[in-house]
């Protein structure tokens, strides 16, 4: 008969223990005693687990003496703390470290010990992040006093990039995220300066709520209840007005992206009391919106199919890589002009589809020639290439910021490290604080090269050290490396369908200023202007009227009968923005009264 096993306290599983500390107690008691008891004579009693803390009490058989023994030093951060924060880290929570702790056959930390060291943590990247903020604003302040930028009274003036991001995926049609972020970064030095959060939902008023129960006091994370797509406006507004009082700085050039109607809100608000902030559109955000605009002209039906066979992917982005080069050319002039790159723009189309009467040398080496010209004439008579040229001049007409060639990509990177925190905007962390603690935490991993060991040297008041460090110097050589030898990233192209005033290409922007819209205004006439010659083809082209798409196209350009009353008759106080609107933009004209009076009866005049 097998022997039994003997009985213990102890639960199965593994531990996770600190080798150095555990063999070091066992050392100091292999001999205790005046007998010298060993190890031997030493049998395990009872162990007491506070998540994955274990607290391990041993009986000697020869003296009856007790020993209690940790599974850490107390000296070092606690086991639970740390592996909470390296979950928070990799964008896991509660219930990933429970399957992960199975897995491993480890003890399981309960919700309640996991939410203990999560507002713990919280508490101290929140510290984390608001020093290096203002470390990284001292940066930028002594920057600006050394190129000179300060107003009369002595206060810097610096460039900021902001943008924010959204704690659910939209996909472009969906915004109803219930967190949002924003982060005002400095353009000198690229860390962040200003960080918001706004949250719509907080699970223990919810409940309290549904049950009709009074609320225990909690941390309410709820801040906001308006629309998801004003958060970031709303937090960006935030932060200029507070940047005087918090920093010191005045942030007078606003580098962004055009989606959001932060810019007019902040016009609105006047942070600042004589200086007027100044709107820097960001060069990819332009050139990737334009890209996608002139792809979404392939597929659109309501142009001829000849015609939109002509509108390559090759020929968008020679377009695209004639606009780059005249970016790089003009301003890197001595005397850049915004009127030189706006007329430069207006010729990359012209060169795209061969015609290089007006290119200029630093994007076409076949200048003048109109031999390899193979578009067909009544092309660029078609709708299609006024809708293209109209597109043009709007790209033209953002060459002031153009001009600047600045991006928005430090405020996207740390978008990412954000999207790394949450877990990829795959799981909800919007009903209590993790959120906001992931957002703060990212802050700290995106303005601090060691992030993880600035937060164990702040709760400990020791450098970590260990496998910590080197981890953190290996990641750090890994980035050197990855500036040092970049590789080319391939570019997915979305086309958006839907439009909000908060956010997206139909949000509410100031009004351009008079010189560019009496540019445009030039532009636009000339291009209505027409031989006899081209009369008589769009004459032909256009004989089906409503039936034809380019008819319907070129009557939007045109002041024609059926308007010019509602035009003339307008008073002069009246805004005309829905008219204009109801004129460029109506898909179906049949509501016309002279129009359905011509359908309804042609097949009379006919016979």
């Amino acid at each position: 008969m097998d022997n039994p096993t003997p009985k213990t306290n102890i639960s199965i599983g593994r531990r996770i223990i600190n080798v150095s500390y555990f063999l070091e107690k066992l050392y100091e008691i292999s001999n205790h005693g005046p007998l010298d008891c060993g190890l031997t004579c030493i049998e395990k009693v009872s162990e007491k687990l506070h998540g994955l803390s274990s607290i391990f009490t041993f009986l000697c058989k020869m003296c009856n003496r007790k020993f209690v023994i940790g599974n850490d030093d107390d000296n070092c951060l606690p086991i639970n703390t740390c592996v909470v924060a390296g979950i928070i880290s990799i964008g896991c929570g509660h219930s990933q470290l429970q399957e992960l702790s199975s897995a491993m056959n480890l003890p399981m930390m309960s919700q309640k010990t996991y939410q203990t060291n999560h507002k713990l943590l919280s508490q101290n990247w929140q510290q984390l992040a608001q020093q290096s903020m203002e470390q990284a604003a001292e940066e930028e302040k002594k920057m600006a006093i050394v190129d000179g930028r300060v107003t009369k009274n002595g206060t810097p003036v610096i460039d900021v990039v902001a943008d924010g991001v959204y704690g659910k995926r939209s996909y472009k049609k969906n915004y109803s995220a219930l967190s949002g972020a924003a982060a005002i970064i400095g353009r000198k030095t690229g860390k962040i300066l200003y960080l918001g959060v706004r949250n719509k939902y907080c699970y223990h008023c919810d409940r309290a709520e549904k049950k009709k129960i009074a609320v225990a006091e909690h941390f309410c994370s709820k801040n906001y209840s308006g629309p998801s797509t004003g958060m970031e406006s709303e937090i960006i507004v935030e932060g200029f007005k507070q940047s005087l009082a918090i920093h010191g700085l005045i942030y007078g050039r606003l580098i962004s992206d055009g989606d959001s109607s932060t810019y007019s809100k902040i016009l609105q608000a006047r942070p600042y009391k004589d200086i007027t902030v100044e709107k820097v559109e960001c060069r990819n955000h332009l050139l990737r919106n334009f890209c996608n605009k002139m792809q979404a002209l392939q597929t659109e039906t309501k142009y001829l199919k000849s015609h939109r066979k002509l509108l390559t992917t090759s020929r968008i982005m020679s377009i695209r890589s004639c606009i780059r080069k005249a970016i790089k050319k003009n301003k890197n002039d001595p005397f850049p002009e915004e009127q030189y790159l706006f007329d430069d723009i207006l010729q990359a189309h012209h060169h795209a589809f061969g015609n290089h009467h007006e290119c200029k040398s630093y994007f076409c080496d076949e200048i003048g020639n109109l031999e390899k010209n193979d578009i067909p004439k009544d092309f660029e008579l078609g709708s299609l290439w006024q809708r293209i040229c109209i597109m043009i001049q709007s790209i033209a007409g953002q060459a002031r910021s153009l001009l600047h060639d600045v991006y928005s990509n430090v405020v996207e990177r740390y978008h990412s490290i954000i999207a790394k925190y949450v877990g990829g905007k795959r799981v909800n962390y919007s009903l209590k604080n993790s959120y906001q603690t992931r957002c703060v935490a990212s802050a700290v991993s995106y303005n601090e090269e060691n992030a993880l060991s600035k937060l164990y040297k702040k709760m400990t008041n020791k450098s970590p050290g260990g496998k910590l460090k080197m981890w953190e110097e290996s990641k750090y050589k890994q980035k050197i490396l990855s500036m040092r030898y970049t590789k080319k990233k391939r570019r997915l192209v979305f086309n958006k369908k839907q439009s909000d005033k908060d956010y997206g290409q139909s949000c509410q922007k100031p009004d351009m200023p008079v010189d560019l819209l009496d540019k445009m205004k030039n532009d636009f006439i000339k291009s209505l202007d027409k031989t006899d010659e081209e009369r008589a083809m769009i004459e032909r082209k256009t004989i089906l009227q409503s039936a034809n798409g380019e008819w319907l196209e070129m009557r939007r350009s045109l002041l024609t009968a059926s308007n010019f009353g509602r035009v003339i008759k307008r008073r002069v106080n009246t805004p005309c923005a829905n008219l204009v609107k109801d004129i460029l933009y109506r898909k179906n004209i049949d509501h016309v009264e002279s129009i359905a009076h011509g359908q309804q009866n042609e097949k009379k005049r006919s016979l």
